[in-house]
């Protein structure tokens, strides 16, 4: 069974308009009277006319390029480049109003095929690339109350690059400075420290800014949906330029240097419609996970709590983790859209420094987060700018000597006794041969627990009222599956199910992965735990297939 459904796009696509680029209703059906919309994919079952007029490198000569299947003409388009470079002479505005996109000066033109006459594209997608410090389009000004763009620079440039528009008084939005480029900002230079901040959202999350040039907090080379909305309250200038901070080329300043696929722009307050604008955006170019996905909670669901490093739910599109870094700040950490740990998200954030996790974010919908407040106890995610990992995916490294371990905020079960039925599933690591706990789980009722090594080297699990022995000295990476059915229990170390046996170490009323309780903790990694106030001995076997093909343990 795959980690990700194979129908991992929504079945809501038609009315998203995101799949295959050309399902209608479109965007623009949907969400009408954009001021200008410039896209590589078709926006309007209206518009008829085509995506982009390139020009050819080797020899100046320039061709319109349309759609095909609702996308940019590939086929067109590789052939008349003819093995070399394509600029974009223009980007045609498909919101109705004619206000394409220009530019004349072969020099200030951006890349849409490489030097073998390929499309440059992004997340396997067509893009137009800006690759020169002064390479940009101008369009006829409009005043931008809502702006979302789909991007991922390949630099972050001098002072002031990363500009996603700009306008002839040196107005401009920019999604980032020489230090940074995660959201969205409006600078009115000619009212100097103005800063006309409206709401910022990257992949759909708010990220509120109180500061323009060039004071941002970190750097971001993702592939992001970048959105920008003003209410019509506020008194914006004017932009006329895509990529430039303003038209005024004596200035000299320099452009943004990667990849953008959309660029659409209203003249009104789209709050309202921001999330659906963004989720229609996002199911073509595949930048974070949405919901339109699936996961193993989709298949198997209920559960009671659920921890990972990567998306387990569809219903569930927040952060997998906070890290903190080195310097004490925090951050949430997302998924991108093929349910993986946003592992280049977390890079940008440590640094060349080291990540802790702070939090581990319960997937099941029912709030049951895994915290650690102390610094010194907090599992190591990142070492000196490298991520932790383990069989070449993410991981939390646990040190006994710090007593790392998390803490759940409440007890994941309702109910206790005798007649209870619990199915915990982990992806873990054991590195030592002393007395160590896995997770403790316990209120004043019942006890789950597993323990490395607490007798002849045997691995031990408390299941409520029952015993088990899970094998020998478990070294290496496992899938631990724990099965607490009345009137008995088993556990499963990678789908071999072991004998009776009483040595667990276990406690009441403590709540831990990594220990019990603070005492025993681990040597090792911990991936995944996923934990059900339900039997799951029917689907036992695929849940651990599901764990499998993602982690490939066994």
């Amino acid at each position: 069974m795959p980690f990700i459904s194979a129908s991992a796009i929504s079945p809501y696509d038609s009315i998203r308009g995101g799949a295959a680029g050309g399902t209608t209703p479109l965007l623009l059906d949907l969400y009408p009277n954009a001021l200008v919309a410039y896209d590589l994919r078709k926006l309007s079952s209206t518009y008829t006319g085509d995506c982009v007029k390139v020009r050819r490198a080797s020899d100046n000569a320039e061709q319109d390029i349309g759609f095909v299947s609702g996308q940019i003409d590939i086929s067109s388009l590789e052939t008349f480049a003819s093995g070399g470079v394509c600029h974009v002479t223009t980007f045609y505005d498909q919101s109705g109003n004619a206000n394409n996109a220009i530019q004349t000066a072969a020099a200030n033109q951006p890349v849409i095929t490489d030097s073998s006459g390929n499309v440059t594209t992004v997340n396997s997608k067509p893009s137009v690339l800006w690759t020169v410090d002064e390479s940009w389009l101008e369009f006829t000004s409009i005043t931008p109350y809502s702006v979302f763009v789909a991007q991922k620079l390949s630099t972050v440039g001098g002072a002031y690059a990363n500009f996603i528009i700009g306008g002839a008084n040196n107005d401009y939005i920019s999604s980032g400075s020489a230090n940074a480029s995660i959201g969205l900002q409006y600078l009115s230079v000619s009212a100097k420290a103005s800063v006309k901040n409206g709401n910022n959202y990257r992949n759909s999350v708010l990220e509120e800014f109180v500061q323009a040039e060039p004071n941002f907090i970190q750097r971001d080379l993702n592939f992001n949906m970048l959105s920008l909305i003003h209410d019509n309250s506020t008194v914006l200038p004017t932009a006329s330029t895509m990529s430039r901070r303003t038209t005024n080329t004596s200035l000299g300043q320099s452009t943004t240097r990667g990849h953008r696929a959309i660029t659409l722009i209203y003249g009104t307050d789209q709050s309202a419609n921001r999330a659906a604008i963004e989720s229609n955006i996002n199911s073509f170019y595949n930048m974070y996970w949405d919901g339109s996905q699936t996961g193993l909670l989709d298949d198997y669901p209920s559960a009671a709590a659920a921890y990972s490093l990567r998306a387990l739910n569809s219903a569930y599109t927040g952060p997998l983790v906070r890290v903190r870094r080195s310097n004490n700040n925090e951050k949430d950490i997302f998924a991108r859209y093929d349910g993986s740990l946003n592992t280049t998200d977390l890079l940008n954030f440590v640094g060349s420094g080291d990540g802790f996790v702070t939090t581990l974010y319960d997937q099941s919908g029912n709030g049951i987060n895994a915290n650690q407040s102390s610094a010194s106890k907090q599992p190591i995610i990142a070492s000196s700018g490298v991520i932790s990992t383990l069989n070449g995916k993410p991981t939390m490294q646990f040190i006994s000597s710090f007593v790392m371990d998390l803490n759940l905020t409440g007890y994941p079960f309702t109910s206790g006794g005798s007649a209870t039925e619990k199915s915990i599933f982990a992806v873990a690591e054991n590195n030592a041969t002393a007395n160590q706990n896995l997770y403790n789980i316990a209120d004043t009722r019942d006890i789950y627990a597993i323990t490395y090594n607490r007798s002849a080297n045997n691995t031990y699990a408390f299941l409520g009222a029952n015993y088990g022995t899970i094998g020998g000295n478990i070294t290496g990476q496992n899938i631990i599956s724990s099965l607490a059915i009345s009137p008995s229990s088993e556990t499963f170390n990678n789908t071999v199910d072991g004998v009776s046996s009483n040595l667990v170490r276990a406690n009441f009323n403590d709540i831990s992965i990594g220990s019990r309780g603070g005492s025993y903790p681990m040597d090792g990694n911990i991936q995944e735990m996923i934990m059900y106030e339900s039997d799951q001995s029917s689907n036992r076997g695929n849940i651990e297939t599901n764990i499998n093909d993602y982690y490939n343990v066994y």
